[in-house]
């Protein structure tokens, strides 16, 4: 496994954000986040990584005919703030 597992914490991000138009970002608002993936999400408005895995030809792998795409949610247990009202199908 490649890196840590857990987002760090020590010190803050720093994002201001600013849109023409909107009322609510045209002031150049600055709010603080743990770590920039965090605040990438937030300001996107994100809830999920998306991590694709694949197999290629010509390159060795442990597994063959792998095509999976995988998603995982990011709001955590007890920390939704808002109410999701959609319903996922798997197929």
């Amino acid at each position: 496994m490649k890196g840590p597992t857990t987002t760090p914490f020590g010190g803050s991000y720093a994002v201001k954000v600013t849109w023409e138009g909107n009322p609510r970002y045209e002031a150049g608002a600055v709010r603080s986040y743990p770590s920039i993936s965090v605040a990438l999400r937030k300001e996107l408005g994100l809830f999920a990584n998306v991590r694709p895995a694949k197999n290629y030809p010509g390159i060795a792998s442990k597994y063959h005919g792998i095509d999976l795409v995988l998603f995982r949610e990011t709001y955590g247990l007890g920390k939704v703030k808002k109410k999701i009202d959609r319903a996922v199908t798997v197929c």
